[in-house]
């Protein structure tokens, strides 16, 4: 993003889509960031959906300013995913990150031929698909039950220990307590293993993230997994059923699973170099 000071306005993009598609629907109009009515730029291929912006209110000096306001953050930025949504209701988009701004056309036009094969290959990639996320938490204790009650190498352990003198137990109960962990672990990652296996089978790409902590997600049990998952939508419902089926049976594991989306590929197109 670059700015200038100049009254000259800038070119705010929302995000491209295939010129084709506009044959069979007409692109979404909708009012602007600033306040103005958005528009199509065509180039071949590839149209871009974006507004004019004012250079005094949006250039980096401002928008790194203004990234500051907590309230102006949410509501521009409430306002650029929801009009990418609109987007994508009708259209295969590769969304622009919030506040990707031009100084001026001939830029983005420049963006949009250096990277051209890109932007058209990366169309096919995401076509007739949908961006899913998928967080799966776990109650550790249901875990450490489950694991001391049926794991071979833990009952191995506790059963030795209960012929030790009174004396021995006590460190080798500090012992069996991080065995019991280390299985814990070790069990979580391989259950997930498995059903991360399955459902790749059954998707296009997949993006695993950072988990967060409680702090963020405000709840009582641990964060194991959060991955974005981009599915062809004539498999999202064998996809969704999949994960129905695992929160069923993970339940007394402790496990559950909260699926979120469609959502634009927003994860899914980050290949795309933004001024």
């Amino acid at each position: 993003m670059t700015g200038i000071k100049t009254c000259t306005p800038f070119v705010y993009v929302y995000g491209l889509i295939p010129s084709k598609e506009l044959q069979q629907k007409e692109a979404p109009s909708f009012i602007g960031i600033n306040d103005t009515q958005s528009y199509l730029k065509q180039y071949d291929e590839i149209t871009a959906i974006v507004c004019p912006v004012s250079a005094n209110d949006f250039s980096a000096q401002q928008v790194e300013i203004r990234l500051k306001d907590p309230n102006w953050l949410k509501e521009k930025a409430l306002h650029h995913h929801g009009c990418i949504e609109l987007i994508y209701r009708d259209f295969t988009v590769i969304p622009m990150s919030f506040c990707t701004i031009f100084q001026n056309e001939e830029n983005l036009e420049n963006m949009i031929a250096d990277q051209y094969d890109v932007i058209v290959e990366k169309f096919y990639q995401l076509s007739a698909k949908e961006e899913w996320n998928l967080k799966v938490y776990c109650d550790v204790g249901s875990m450490k039950a489950h694991v001391a009650e049926y794991n071979a190498s833990v009952l191995a352990f506790a059963e030795e220990l209960k012929h030790m003198p009174r004396g021995k137990q006590f460190i080798m109960k500090k012992k069996l307590e991080r065995l019991l962990a280390a299985e814990v672990e070790k069990e979580q990652m391989g259950r997930w293993e498995a059903i991360h296996q399955q459902l790749q089978n059954i998707t296009s790409d997949c993006k695993i993230r950072k988990n967060w902590g409680k702090e963020i997600t405000h709840r009582n049990d641990d964060m194991l997994f959060n991955c974005d998952y981009l599915i062809h939508k004539e498999k999202v419902e064998t996809f969704l059923h999949c994960i129905r089926e695992k929160e069923q049976s993970y339940a007394e594991l402790g496990w559950s699973f909260v699926l979120t989306g469609p959502w634009p590929p927003y994860h899914f197109a980050q290949m795309i170099r933004e001024e």
